[in-house]
């Protein structure tokens, strides 16, 4: 019998080899709701459910605006940074269980318990290296016997039942702010890979929405005002947009100001200035804006007094006067303006996490 070209043997040889891998990656795969599921509800829900109001009419509302119990929640929360799928080391949730067991931040907390078993975590980390894929889970069902807290519900007080913070759940009210997209439909994914320019994350508000949040994680120190200009066409979609720690500077407001469902702002970091904030007065959504260690002062803080929907504005280590804070709290008294030096850390979503041990 007439051999085979070696080159054809070892086709044929690698094809079976293939099956196999396949076959072995397939069985490898975390699937959400039998392995990751389980470790959420035991550990994260009773914190960290999507806001509700209980059979004694109290809202209760996720702590630090982390919520657990949703795939929007998940996907959401810290600005985007809690799951990112494929980037285990950069997920807030496995920075947090990964602490050691006496850090302040360590997740679970030392009052609910032992640190994740490090099987558990290894667990929550293949899950997200392996794209952090939900299947057909959305949510867990609500918590027996409450109902779903509605839009200003608890006005003014934070995740943990104490003033300041985000003033609704995972933000702003999220029913009044999908109304903004009813009479939209969703772009197509040419135009959105256009926008993203190679660096952007471009996602859905919600489930069925066609508004989006914008951020650029992972891109911080590439992105500058010709990125914002790629945003352009999306500009009636755009909801939220977080540009902190980015190379933006004045000029990518005028672009924002284009933005006219624009709710949430972050610009955290960068080297925006009155000149900048000034062109957000047509932002006529606005409800956050984040200006913490920007360049601005006192004539931009005067600009921010014709926002009518404004709730909250982060404006420490920056040129800001007492004064022009009185003023902007005079001109909208529902305004909340992190100030002085008690600003929840920024880096934190909806701002209320604390410095880690051993960090400078």
């Amino acid at each position: 019998m007439k051999s085979l070209p070696l080159a054809t043997s070892l086709l044929l040889l690698a094809v079976p080899l293939c099956a196999q891998d396949k076959a072995k990656a397939k069985a490898d795969k975390i699937d959400f709701k039998t392995s990751v599921l389980p470790i959420l509800e035991k550990n994260c829900f009773e914190c960290h459910r999507t806001a509700y109001t209980a059979k004694d009419g109290k809202v209760v509302r996720p702590k630090k605006n982390v919520v657990f119990d949703s795939k929007d929640g998940m996907l959401q929360s810290w600005k985007g940074k809690l799951v990112i799928a494929n980037k285990p080391d950069d997920s807030e949730m496995i920075k947090a269980v990964s602490l050691p067991a006496d850090d302040d931040d360590r997740m679970p907390p030392k009052k609910k318990g032992d640190p994740l078993p490090k099987d558990k975590i290894e667990v929550l980390q293949k899950w997200i290296e392996q794209g952090a894929d939900f299947g057909d889970w959305k949510a867990a069902p609500p918590v027996e016997g409450s109902k779903p807290a509605k839009p200003g519900d608890g006005k003014g007080k934070g995740g943990d039942g104490k003033k300041g913070g985000d003033q609704n759940s995972g933000g702003e009210a999220m029913a009044e702010l999908q109304a903004l997209g009813e009479a939209l439909s969703p772009l197509g994914s040419e135009v959105l890979l256009q926008a993203a320019h190679g660096k952007a994350r471009i996602e859905p508000f919600a489930d069925g929405s066609a508004l989006l949040r914008v951020s650029f994680p992972g891109h911080e120190d590439e992105v500058a005002d010709t990125d914002v200009d790629a945003l352009l066409p999306l500009r009636e979609h755009v909801v939220s947009l977080d540009l902190g720690r980015t190379r933006v500077s004045d000029s990518c407001c005028a672009v924002i100001a284009k933005m006219p469902k624009l709710a949430r702002l972050d610009l955290r970091e960068t080297t925006v200035g009155d000149a900048g904030v000034q062109q957000l007065a047509a932002c006529r959504e606005l409800r956050s804006l984040n200006l913490f260690a920007t360049k601005i002062g006192d004539a931009g803080m005067a600009a921010l007094r014709t926002l009518p929907k404004l709730q909250h504005v982060y404006v420490w280590q920056t040129g800001v006067g007492a004064e022009a804070v009185v003023a902007l709290r005079t001109a909208l008294p529902d305004l909340q303006v992190s100030f002085a030096i008690d600003l929840p850390d920024p880096s934190a979503d909806g701002g209320q996490g604390r410095k880690r041990r051993g960090k400078k």
